[in-house]
């Protein structure tokens, strides 16, 4: 409970126990070129009133679900003669995230959206017909509402100074000027339900695994193309290399994903295509830059650039020690991970 009030509530505790007031409060900016913001804050009065209910009547399902979604802010715009010129609506109830189950979000989830009440300090997220955008505090409109959703895109530094941008299940890109670095188009996963979050896709750490038209890719922060969309998944290996998987059959989910790759396209640092390993009925990742590779019945293994380090001739081979443990025929041996026969193949099993 003290976890929940403290995030939520944002309150002192010596107003905890005082029953909140009903209305709402209304704040006024100063000024700025002849036009003033106005602010009727439903959401700190809501706040308020759910921290109060949670301290006086502790229950199981959070107040905050029981009372439901808080009415919308407004934003009103007047001039120096008193003229409303211009209203908006806020998105602090969430309303800008379009699907969410706001009933079955959990409170430290719902503190999350005070985050999509304002950016930078001046300038306002608001909704129009469920799609959101950002206005300044003088009501003119720096990004317009198009989206479906709009929020901080936190980099592996810490900073939020990006925007992520999401539209019909796809993501895209603001810059710190609010400029498109690139429009929704991509999705984090192959899963069509959802977008997915580009901040849990980060390969190397800096570069963003993306899904367009169903196949994988890489992309830096600025929307750059480093791989092409051609692959089914993506993965880096030793030394930051990367390899791109193309499974020729159904994944079973229920089976070790490696036993599904048939072929692959290793990168190195800079994204130049290193080799592909595409004349094999099953591949799989050994480390230390190589790979097992099975072809027919018969299985041996390759490097990063496709070398032939023990030749494809073993009926099984298996990781052992730092070394394989190979069988072929009745007999089996040893060999090192260079290729050398440590103890001949020569041995009934």
């Amino acid at each position: 409970m003290i976890l929940q009030l403290s995030t939520k509530a944002q309150i002192t505790l010596e107003g905890l126990f005082t029953e909140p007031k009903q209305t709402a409060d209304t704040l006024y900016f100063p000024f700025e070129d002849g036009i003033q913001l106005i602010v009727i804050n439903y959401y700190d009065t809501w706040e308020r009133q759910v921290a109060y209910k949670e301290a006086m009547q502790p229950r199981g399902m959070s107040w905050a679900a029981i009372m439901g979604p808080p009415p919308k802010n407004m934003y009103l715009f007047r001039n120096t003669e008193g003229k409303i010129v211009k209203t908006y609506h806020g998105i602090s109830d969430g309303r800008g995230l379009k699907g969410m189950d706001y009933f079955n979000a959990g409170l430290i989830y719902l503190y999350g959206l005070r985050d999509f009440t304002e950016y930078h300090g001046y300038l306002k997220y608001y909704e129009i017909n469920e799609q959101v955008g950002l206005i300044n505090t003088k009501g003119e409109v720096v990004v317009p509402a198009v989206y479906d959703d709009i929020r901080r895109y936190q980099d592996l530094d810490g900073d939020w100074e990006k925007l992520i941008i999401e539209k019909d299940g796809y993501f895209g890109f603001l810059d710190t000027n609010l400029n498109v670095l690139f429009p929704p188009i991509y999705r984090c996963s192959s899963d069509t339900n959802y977008y997915g979050y580009p901040e849990h896709n980060i390969l190397n750490d800096s570069f963003i695994k993306v899904y367009k038209n169903g196949k994988c890719g890489l992309i830096d922060e600025n929307g750059v193309v480093l791989i092409d969309f051609k692959y089914d998944n993506l993965l880096p290996i030793h030394d930051s290399m990367i390899v791109g998987l193309l499974n020729k059959e159904l994944i079973n989910p229920n089976q070790y994903f490696w036993n599904n790759v048939q072929a692959c396209e290793i990168y190195d640092v800079k994204f130049n295509l290193i080799t592909s390993l595409d004349e094999y009925d099953h591949i799989e990742y050994n480390g230390i830059k190589r790979f097992i590779v099975k072809k027919g019945n018969l299985v041996g293994v390759v490097n990063h650039k496709g070398k032939v380090i023990i030749p494809i001739e073993y009926n099984s081979l298996a990781p052992q020690d730092n070394n394989y443990y190979v069988v072929k025929g009745n007999k089996s041996g040893v060999i090192s991970l260079e290729g050398k026969v440590l103890i001949p193949i020569e041995y009934e099993m």
